[in-house]
């Protein structure tokens, strides 16, 4: 049996009936894993961030997030029991992760706040956090370089299955010196080296793992091969709510 863990490709599943290409795609991973009918099966993790408004402050009002769903796992097998450590190794690989980008990630923007919610097959509406962890000292980025907020570089979190792949959107600012207004070649490997560093390192002190989660078919999918790359993207949701100036003409 292999171990769950980062880049081995395995799959939870709950019910084997309730997905018609199990069998078919079977082959695809080294571990597939029937287990009971717990109602969670891990802990999403929503990375929260205050952005500036147009006065140039810092707001609740303008409020930005990144998720990643994580696993336990003791011994290979999953781990429905999670400590104080396995929540602080995740917190701190994104704090690390933040610190390290901070020369891309504008000073616009700041880390406040770490938020848990369960999930599994039996966890429904209403969910609330099971943890919440808000920083005393915000991480703020360093990189003077202005672009709207909408703007974003993805993090794409491969599984065997390309239909079931899972992404998260960084903040960056300091980012889109190539040609075409897309990242340098540098950049990309600097934001893949720090999400890779992000995402292995509480594998190795804690066992918890990120996985990409398919909530209408009940399964939980392992993270075979993350990807950066140039193109920026962009996130409507991050679009500042306060308007610092408007004009308008009716003739």
């Amino acid at each position: 049996m292999a171990a769950l863990a980062t880049f081995v490709r395995f799959r939870l599943f709950f019910e084997a009936g309730s997905d018609p290409a199990h069998e078919t795609t079977k082959a695809q991973f080294d571990e597939d894993q029937l287990t009971t009918g717990t109602p969670a099966w891990g802990q999403y993790l929503q990375n929260v961030f205050e952005m500036k408004d147009g006065t140039d402050t810092f707001s609740a009002r303008e409020r930005g997030s990144f998720g990643i769903h994580y696993i336990n796992t003791t011994a290979g097998a999953l781990d429905l029991t999670w400590v104080t450590a396995d929540y602080t190794a995740v917190e701190s690989a994104v704090q690390t992760m933040w610190t390290a980008l901070g020369a891309t990630i504008g000073d616009d923007y700041r880390l406040v706040e770490h938020r848990w919610y369960p999930f599994g097959p039996g966890v429904v509406k209403p969910n609330p956090p099971s943890r919440v962890t808000t920083l005393g000292t915000p991480l703020a980025g360093s990189s003077a370089y202005l672009v709207p907020h909408q703007v974003a570089t993805t993090i794409t979190l491969r599984t065997p299955l390309r239909r079931h792949w899972g992404r998260f959107y960084l903040p960056m600012q300091g980012l889109w010196n190539g040609g075409g207004g897309q990242a340098s070649n540098a950049n990309v490997d600097a934001i893949a080296t720090a999400a890779r560093t992000m995402l292995t390192g509480p594998g190795t002190s804690q066992g918890v793992h990120p996985v990409v989660w398919d909530r209408t078919r009940k399964r939980a999918y392992g993270v075979s091969a993350i990807e950066s790359d140039s193109v920026p993207d962009i996130i409507r949701r991050r679009r500042q709510r306060t308007t610092n100036y408007k004009k308008i003409f009716t003739a």
